[in-house]
């Protein structure tokens, strides 16, 4: 059982390190195109900032109770 709770972490940490990836990768598409029709681009930085900042801190946070030793 501890195996598979270990399995279970790690993989949970790899998604969620991939999707900070894809969320800041989204983040320099829109700098990039800027586009006048987005109301609020600021507000936009600001809110895929902190998404990526949680899911990189999520996603360290399973690594390390997918390698801890009881």
């Amino acid at each position: 059982m501890r195996r598979i709770q270990e399995t279970l972490f790690e993989q949970a940490g790899k998604f969620t390190l991939d999707l900070a990836k894809l969320v800041f990768g989204g983040i320099i598409i829109v700098g990039i195109m800027q586009r006048e029709d987005i109301a609020n681009l600021k507000k936009l930085y600001i809110f895929a900032t902190l998404a990526v900042v949680a899911l990189i801190i999520a996603g360290f946070m399973f690594y390390y109770y997918s390698k801890r030793k009881e």
